[in-house]
């Protein structure tokens, strides 16, 4: 990451040391119109309204409501240029754009999606939210980001709200909050459409916390039901949420709470379903084959495990070498940072102890962090990489809160170099902004992003897989860089059926059907587990009108993958053209099971049962081809031909005119 100018910090430092001066000359006033408070006594009474500063009620207090405006307003301007950002081919495809039952809103998709997994995760609660933006506006990105940075800010107002009530006084949690909300960890959770889980899950998370907060202070049972409440919205948005029943042992003991059977004992509703999702959810990606198992001995993983805590604990104070991917390294080739990792981090944590013996925010914080952190370490390795960003979102809470308890610890003991710990924290906060601003670019586009992975690791495959993703699908293709990172994918990875099948995309885009051929050959000698790899030799075969060849590798793909729903249309295709409608109908029955908003499965189901004598069945399907493709002509005139079929003359007549209308035989 590169430095920033003098002058740059220096500008961004001003408005801070302003904002510094008001708070502090408020607080003074504030504290002059007090009554002194006896020593020895305490009043049994209220205190009278603005007497006093209730972190339960921060907004009814001028200053923390300006910080809290402050806050807002400067997280909304480091975030704005997110909103400009576009669609990704990295998880957004599947979880919006290309996901059917978000594109198509409707009381059984919603079923659908509180139902089914994506890529193996579960995540209901934040693809329900694609689909309302989806209903209203489609595939323009603007609104996700938008959402996205609202969620954001409304967890960074959760945050102040939280330290408040924790015992921070107003400066130093606002601070904290300021680190949550502008620290470039951040930048992954909300510039990344699909990271919506985690803004989502994070808000749900800190209301839960606030709530509990709330019941301790209040002793009001009733806000147990928010907490249990806000903690099943948070599972439904991400797994991660999982760790909550540990947060809140944490807060007890933070808060002076006995934290004893009986305590644990009340939690044990939280923790069996923590339990049941966490196990739930190692079984939804194993089942999608995202536990990629890297073949690491025990103690690898656990050097990996320790090597990722590390990271993370350095990167909370200076996030280096930040990419979207960090990818595993090979098996037996673990270099020295790995094995010197269990020593750092135990000097850490020996150190957090040490000077936290006896103060128990301190070990709150570190504790926080780590209860947070630990389920996501990469032990039992899930995904592409080992480390990522947007883990840290709600983790790096307690680290924040530790570093402001410090900080205030220090300002109240050594009063005299309060200016001091104050410039510290502006002078963190103004180079984090820096590096944010600086970091948010990098996720604008696809290839800006794959861009920057290659730049941190020129031998991610998958990075030049993706962007030659992009320039395949971009308008008009920019086909010699995209044939250039697949052919760079496969000389990094010649072994990997899935680099070779998405260059054989590109040529059959380009109708180089021999080329395309060759490269799904060579996918299926490679890894003949994927119904994919079947499915796209298979086509090359339907053109080729090697229809025995084509049915052979398409029942092959369904054998496989029975919810590989391109197999079952392509060897419907193959039936229907090679005069079996017949054999064709089940072909289509099951398709459309898989995805009932395919306007071309009905009218081809229709034609073959309209050649099967199933005229009734036809129209049903012709009807439906329609509701779902008002807007193709040849639809209207073949159901006008249906309706002749069976003597309804009038609604022939009427749809023949229509598909005239609509430019039927007007080529």
């Amino acid at each position: 990451m590169s430095v920033s100018h003098p002058a740059l910090l220096k500008e961004w430092a001003e408005p801070l040391k302003q904002l510094y001066l008001l708070i502090k000359s408020r607080d003074m006033a504030a504290n002059t119109k007090k009554k002194p408070v006896s020593q020895t006594k305490q009043s049994n009474q209220a205190p009278k309204p603005n007497a006093t500063f209730d972190p339960l009620a921060w907004w009814k207090d001028s200053g923390a409501l300006l910080m809290a405006g402050i806050l807002t307003v400067l997280t909304f301007l480091v975030f704005s240029p997110a909103l400009e950002g576009e669609f990704l081919n990295w998880d957004d495809d599947v979880n919006v754009y290309k996901n059917e039952y978000v594109k198509h809103l409707n009381a059984e998709n919603v079923k659908k999606i509180f139902t089914t997994t994506v890529i193996g995760n579960y995540n209901p609660l934040a693809n329900l939210t694609f689909a309302i933006e989806w209903y209203f506006f489609g595939d323009n990105p603007y609104p996700y980001h938008l959402t996205n940075l609202i969620l954001h800010l409304l967890n960074c107002l959760c945050v102040f709200w939280l330290l408040l009530m924790l015992g921070l006084r107003k400066n130093w949690a606002f601070f904290a909050a300021l680190l949550f909300a502008i620290h470039p960890m951040r930048v992954e959770s909300v510039a990344w459409i699909t990271e919506r889980k985690d803004v989502l899950f994070g808000f749900f998370y800190l209301c839960a916390l606030i709530c509990y907060v709330y019941q301790l202070k209040t002793e009001q049972k009733k806000y147990m039901v928010g907490v249990f409440l806000f903690f099943v919205l948070a599972l439904l948005s991400k797994i991660q949420a999982v760790a909550l029943p540990l947060s809140l042992l944490l807060i007890d003991y933070l808060l002076d709470k006995p934290v004893g059977i009986k305590m644990i004992l009340t939690k044990i509703p939280h923790f069996a379903l923590s339990l049941a999702v966490g196990l739930m959810g190692v079984f939804f990606l194993k089942s999608e084959q995202s536990l990629n198992g890297v073949d690491y001995n025990i103690l690898e993983r656990l050097l990996v495990g320790a090597y990722s805590l590390a990271v993370y604990l350095v990167k909370v104070v200076y996030p280096y070498a930040m990419s979207a991917i960090y990818p595993y390294p090979e098996p037996g080739n673990l270099d020295w940072t790995f094995y010197a990792s269990p020593i750092l981090v135990a000097a850490m944590v020996g150190t957090v102890f040490w000077f936290g013996r006896k103060q128990k925010p301190i070990q709150f914080g570190f504790l926080f962090f780590l209860f947070n952190i630990v389920f996501l370490l990469q032990v039992v390795s899930a995904g592409q990489g080992f480390i990522a960003d947007r883990f840290s979102y709600i983790p790096y809470f307690g680290l924040f809160f530790l570093f402001a308890y410090g900080l205030q610890q220090l300002e109240t003991r050594q009063k005299s170099l309060s200016s001091a710990w104050i410039g510290l924290a502006a002078v963190a906060s103004i180079g984090y902004i820096v590096m944010t601003t600086q970091q948010i670019p990098v996720w604008n586009n696809t290839e800006s992003l794959f861009t920057d992975v290659i730049e941190y690791d020129s031998k991610v495959p998958t990075a030049y897989r993706n962007r030659g993703n992009y320039y395949r699908d971009s308008k008009p293709p920019q086909i010699e860089k995209a044939i250039a990172d697949y052919d760079k994918a496969i000389l990094i990875a010649p072994k990997d059926a899935s680099f070779r099948t998405s260059r054989g995309k590109m040529y059959f885009d380009l109708k180089q059907y021999d080329k395309a051929f060759e490269d799904f050959s060579q996918s299926v000698l490679l890894d003949s587990t994927k119904a994919e790899t079947f499915t796209n030799r298979g086509s090359i075969y339907g053109m080729r009108q090697q229809f025995p060849e084509a049915i052979r590798d398409f029942s092959k793909a369904v054998q496989l993958d029975p919810n590989w729903k391109v197999a079952w249309l392509n060897r419907a295709i193959i039936h229907y053209q090679s005069g079996n409608p017949a054999k064709a109908i089940p072909d289509l029955d099951a398709y459309i099971k898989l995805d009932a908003f395919n306007d071309q499965a009905f009218s081809l189901r229709g034609l073959c049962k309209v050649q099967t004598n199933d005229l009734a069945g036809g129209l049903v399907d012709y009807d439906k081809a329609i509701e779902l493709n008002p807007k193709d002509a040849n639809y209207f005139q073949n159901r006008s031909i249906l309706y002749g079929l069976k003597g309804d003359t009038a609604a022939s007549s009427a749809d023949r005119i229509k598909a005239q209308q609509m430019g039927f035989g007007s080529k």
